[in-house]
């Protein structure tokens, strides 16, 4: 059995589903069960920074952790800015290391995915770690792996579609120093960006320079805060200096569970 970071008891790993959120700086995940509302956090997994990300998930794996075990349903979130979106019109599967490297510096030991919706949203290629691939692939065969912009981007369409009004939306995804701007005029994805910040001012610059860049109306368009942000009150009571219409994302879940989550569903 295991206890996770969330006080979740987890005893039947095959009955369960595990997701896996890899990063720059590690790894984490959660295990929960279908029937049942998922964790809020992942658990975050301590890894020693003199070895690869390969290295730590290896000695992970080898412990008999929860991660090795079978189980109902394998995700894998690669949260990185490694990746590239491509119109629906123009995707070859049979090009898409040549694609996503007109975009990214090549890389030896990668291995490039990509993911498509059943909707005419833009194709997202992403690079993974080939060791790191090959590892989770070994344990979980069937595993599936999912870029974090795509996981994102399906989840604010679906917002914009169901809500089908005539003002632009951006969308901000707070995580761990990081912040996704996701814009869409109407229904149409305009961008997807991802920045580093370490405090309010970061964030205000970023956020109003893309709004001015899109041309976003201050009275008329809408700015969607969501995920990770302790500060998210005192930010948002800035940004409406600025911006008329400011709103934030109200959720129990985890933003890259809940945006998972959504995608799997339909």
């Amino acid at each position: 059995m295991l206890e996770t970071g969330n006080n979740h008891i987890i005893s039947k790993s095959e009955q369960s589903i595990l997701s896996i959120r890899l990063s720059t700086d590690g790894f984490s995940f959660c295990i929960h069960s279908p029937i049942e509302n998922p964790p809020a956090v992942f658990t975050n997994v301590e890894v020693n920074p003199s070895k690869s990300l390969a290295a730590n998930l290896k000695s992970f794996f080898s412990e008999q952790t929860p991660l090795s075990h079978q189980s109902l349903q394998v995700n894998v979130i690669i949260a990185d800015k490694r990746f590239t979106l491509l119109p629906t019109d123009l995707f070859d599967e049979n090009q898409i290391e040549t694609t996503f490297y007109y975009n990214h510096s090549k890389r030896k030991n990668e291995v490039v995915l990509f993911n498509k919706a059943t909707n005419a949203t833009p194709i997202t290629l992403f690079g993974i770690d080939k060791s790191v691939y090959q590892l989770i692939k070994a344990y979980h065969p069937e595993a599936n792996f999912y870029s974090l912009s795509f996981l994102l981007n399906e989840c604010s369409a679906q917002k914009v579609r169901k809500e089908n009004s005539n003002s632009n939306k951006m969308f901000v995804y707070f995580g761990h120093n990081t912040m996704a701007l996701l814009c869409y005029e109407q229904t149409n994805l305009q961008l997807i960006n991802w920045y580093e910040v370490r405090k309010s001012e970061d964030i205000i610059y970023y956020l109003l320079g893309t709004w001015k860049q899109l041309d976003f109306n201050q009275e008329n368009d809408e700015l969607h805060l969501g995920g990770n942000l302790s500060k998210k009150e005192s930010l948002m009571e800035e940004l409406k200096k600025y911006i008329l219409n400011v709103f934030t994302e109200a959720t129990e879940t985890n933003i890259e569970l809940e945006a998972l989550l959504n995608y799997a569903s339909n």
